[in-house]
């Protein structure tokens, strides 16, 4: 099946856009086995996995980086053997990752993104505690709209200009109905048109309210500011963590299984990926596209829309 898929991308001929994230078969930091997987995200397919046991490294945190290693050697070897160029590897904040990719991937001009998702999960739980304290609770009115302005700041720069997505999250102003001067060279100021009509919520007052200072205070901290210049202007890793899903259905999490039970159980998982990655959508008798509406619980009472798709039962 790789050597199959490694021959689609020849003839596809675009640079692999790859998406690695690891998964733990227990929750905690107590994991005897973690797994790495690697996606070509514009074809949505599983390239390579690795699995790791606990007494490889030296202990349950380090599986991740090792697994990392395992399937990046890999796929470097088949890339110079296909003459397949790689432009980016997208994972998660984790700190062995990028230190280890700044060390060994960017000298081969691959570049290296974080996925937006989990850094807008750690703003969120941040605005949380904020909201949480005496006099602040306005702050949570605007959460939502802070984590959907991070996720504009990183689509509306396909180019990836870390400085100008910086800038376009540090928009701070606009909060406080302050919406031109903004500070920065790329971006002085929204990028809306008037605000005329009613808003549905508050102004925060300006500087100088404990609550206004308190979210500023988040939203410029320097560890998130670094991560900001490293946001994907393009693809996410929410189809790996789709796929760590389906694998809980195959290897349960909290059930005990030998190494060779779980390669294989990883294995078959991702067989069954690749074979439905890219089915066809469902439409009703008239032509129309069929949608699910799922509610997490991540979201708090929001939801979200899926695409229905035709059953494949090929394999």
């Amino acid at each position: 099946m790789q050597h199959r898929f490694v021959s689609h991308l020849m003839v596809l001929d675009k640079a692999l856009v790859l998406g690695g994230n690891a998964r733990s078969d227990s929750p905690g930091h107590t994991a005897k086995f973690g797994s790495y997987t690697l996606m070509e995200l514009n074809t949505n397919k599983i390239m390579n996995i690795s699995l790791v046991q606990k007494n490889e490294v030296s202990s349950s945190n380090a599986m991740e980086l090792e697994g990392l290693k395992t399937t990046v050697k890999w796929l470097l070897e088949v890339a110079t053997m296909a003459g397949l160029e790689i432009e980016c590897i997208i994972t998660d904040r984790h700190l062995q990752v990028a230190k280890w990719i700044r060390e060994n991937l960017l000298c081969n001009k691959i570049k290296h993104y974080y996925d937006v998702w989990h850094i807008a999960k750690s703003l969120k739980k941040k605005i949380l505690a904020v909201g949480k304290k005496r006099n602040c609770e306005a702050v949570n009115e605007w959460r939502n709209s802070v984590i959907n302005h991070l996720y504009w700041s990183a689509s509306s720069t396909p180019d990836g200009n870390p400085d100008l997505m910086l800038e376009k999250f540090l928009s701070t102003n606009h909060i406080q109905n302050v919406h031109t001067g903004h500070d920065g060279s790329f971006f002085k100021e929204c990028d809306h048109p008037p605000l005329e009509e009613e808003r549905p919520r508050n102004w925060l007052t300006p500087t100088g309210s404990e609550r206004c200072e308190r979210l500023c205070e988040v939203l410029t901290n320097t560890r998130l500011q670094n991560d900001v210049k490293m946001m994907s202007p393009k693809q996410q890793t929410s189809r790996v963590e789709a796929f760590h899903s389906l694998v809980n259905f195959f290897a349960p999490k909290l059930t005990v299984i030998s190494y060779e039970g779980m390669t294989c159980r990883l294995l078959l998982a991702a067989m069954h990926f690749n074979e439905n990655s890219d089915r066809d959508p469902a439409t009703t008798q008239t032509g129309e596209r069929m949608y699910s509406i799922d509610f997490p619980r991540a979201k708090g009472g929001d939801y979200t829309s899926q695409r229905s798709t035709e059953p494949c039962n090929i394999w």
